[in-house]
Order: C-alpha cells, then structure tokens, then sequence
C-alpha cells in the first residue's frame, strides 16, 4: 500500500501500463513554464533541454539495462532518478512515474519487475519523444 494525499490507495500488481495512445503523454505546463523563460530571456532554454534529453535518454536507458544485468541496484537507481528529474522537468509524467517506481525497486534491492518496467520505460520515451517533436503540446 502506498500513501497519497492522506488516502491509501492499493499499489499496483504489475508495471505501470501506459495509457491509450489516444491520450497526451505530456503536461504541457512545464513546457508552457520553459518556452516563457526562454522568451524572456532570448535563450534557447527549451531547445537544449529537449536536444539533451533525446540524446541522453536512450544511453540511459541502456544503462539501466546494464545495471539490471549485472543486479547493479545502486546504479539502477541513481540513473532512474536522474531520467526521473528530467522527465518531470519536461512533463513526461508517465516516464517519470516508471522512473520513480524502477528508483524505489532498486533502493529496496526488489528487482524483479525491473526489466517490465524498463520496458515499459522505452515505449514511454518513444510516444513523449513523437509527442515533443511534433510539439502539440504548444
């Protein structure tokens, strides 16, 4: 079970499933937040942000993999928690749920659905990348 807001909800019995493809895997408000800084400050703020994670998501990505292989819990970790923060910076929410959940499996040394989730992770950031490149978020 897990606490949420003072409720306790159920936690879930198998890997976060993503939604229907139908459905926005972003929040556009975080994305909305960087392309007004970036205006008011004439940098290229947002650009970088996404060109640096699509370049880095992938090699994370493969890290994961790596760590999961060798049961590399810690690594598992400290690299989930970093794709968690930049997938929340950029709205990602889903990618950053299943980075938070892959980030509290590997702080409990519980491995088991790692690989569903990494899984799971990379279809994710293949639908957020489709979804950022298009910008239909704007």
């Amino acid at each position: 079970l897990r606490w949420v807001q003072g409720v306790v909800e159920p936690a879930p019995s198998a890997p976060s499933e993503a939604p229907p493809s139908s459905e926005s895997r972003l929040d556009p408000e975080p994305l909305r937040m960087m392309m007004d800084l970036q205006n008011s400050s004439g940098s290229n703020l947002l650009e970088k942000a996404l060109d640096r994670f699509f370049t880095e998501t992938p090699q994370r990505i493969s890290v994961m993999r790596e760590a999961l292989a060798q049961s590399d819990s810690n690594e598992l970790e400290h690299v989930a928690h970093a794709l968690r923060g930049s997938s929340a910076t950029l709205g990602a929410t889903g990618m950053s749920e299943l980075c938070e959940n892959l980030e509290a499996q590997a702080e409990e040394k519980k491995l088991e659905n790692a690989a569903a989730l990494i899984e799971n992770l990379e279809k994710e950031y293949k639908l957020v990348k489709a979804e950022l490149e298009k910008g239909a978020w704007r």
